[in-house]
């Protein structure tokens, strides 16, 4: 979201930037910063007061230990999309355009999809959704209606896994991993394929979404889904070598790689050469994040102590357990 609006404004395009937590950069000139939740109603909607284009990019529990909370999860991406849907269609603001960034993980749930494509992947069953955005793609999936009249124009941007050289989730996170010894297996065959997709060449498909939501392009994107990727299949560990060692890992997970045949016929869309190298350097000058275990410490030092409290509140108990059992299976020793 922060390096699509910087991309915005560059262009000359005035950016509103509403975010729950604020960006670690410096904010470049024409963007205005709203610090507020998703699920706030009422600074949600203040903040789309004359704005023509709403790009609804925040989730939460896409990546690491974040899948682990399920009701936030679901208090996110699923109300929180309610509540940008209820503030663009109700009162004054009718917002004539909405992008939502969507995941290849609408259609995929392990099982092997080659060169898939938007006419002939279905979406995951409900009983098998596991980051709850099948529900928000498909209500974004066609044409809605204001309430008193009027048009709003959705489509959906589905990308695979995300890099780029500010990247705070994916380099950091295999790096900490390839540190701690989790790559040091070998999973699955070296012809397993994936796609990824540099966070500029998903800037442009946004940018690009937005303009083929507009009269004219009569509206060519209006109810339509994209995959997004850099328009490469690579093997995962093979293009992960820059930050691994490729002699020890090989590969993991099953072939799941996607068509961006129509983003490029009806959007325009090229994308650009990139490769994790380029981001490589830049990350280990600055390095993974500092990780914090304090408060995990505290937590093992509390159970320590509960439990040595407990143990001598029970001394006596536990005196008399141990000397009966003794008593009674010394023999057997």
């Amino acid at each position: 979201g922060f390096t699509l609006g910087c991309a915005l404004a560059k262009s000359g395009t005035k950016v509103i930037l509403y975010d729950f937590n604020p960006p670690i950069w410096d904010l470049p000139k024409g963007i205005i910063l709203i610090r507020s939740d998703v699920r706030n109603f009422s600074d949600l909607y203040s903040a789309c007061e004359g704005v023509d284009c709403l790009i609804h990019t925040a989730s939460y529990g896409m990546t690491g230990i974040e899948q682990l909370h399920k009701k936030r999860i679901r208090s996110v991406n699923i109300g929180g999309t309610g509540i940008v849907l209820e503030g663009v269609l109700s009162g004054r603001q009718r917002i004539p355009r909405l992008i939502y960034t969507s995941t290849v993980d609408v259609v995929f749930a392990g099982q092997t999809i080659v060169d898939g494509d938007e006419a002939t992947v279905s979406y995951v069953p409900l009983e098998q959704v596991r980051r709850l955005k099948v529900v928000i793609s498909k209500i974004h999936s066609g044409l809605l209606y204001f309430i008193g009249g009027g048009k709003l124009y959705t489509c959906a941007i589905r990308p695979p896994g995300i890099y780029g050289p500010e990247d705070l989730q994916h380099l950091s996170r295999l790096a900490l991993n390839w540190e701690r010894g989790f790559f040091n297996v070998c999973l699955g065959n070296p012809g397993i394929l994936t796609n990824w997709v540099h966070v500029k060449n998903l800037v442009q498909a946004h940018i690009l979404a937005a303009k083929a939501l507009t009269p004219e392009t009569d509206y060519i994107a209006g109810g339509q889904a994209y995959f997004i990727n850099d328009g490469e299949e690579v093997n995962l560990f093979e293009w992960l070598s820059p930050l691994v060692s490729p002699r020890s890992v090989h590969n993991m997970y099953v072939t799941h790689t996607f068509k961006i045949d129509k983003a490029q016929s009806q959007l325009g869309y090229t994308p650009k050469k990139y490769s994790l190298a380029d981001c490589v350097d830049h990350f280990l000058k600055k390095g993974p994040r500092p990780r914090s275990f304090f408060l995990q410490k505290c937590l093992l030092l509390l159970v320590v102590l509960t439990g040595l409290v407990a143990l001598t509140m029970k001394f006596t108990q536990v005196r008399d357990f141990l000397l009966d059992s003794w008593g009674k299976y010394r023999h057997l020793l």
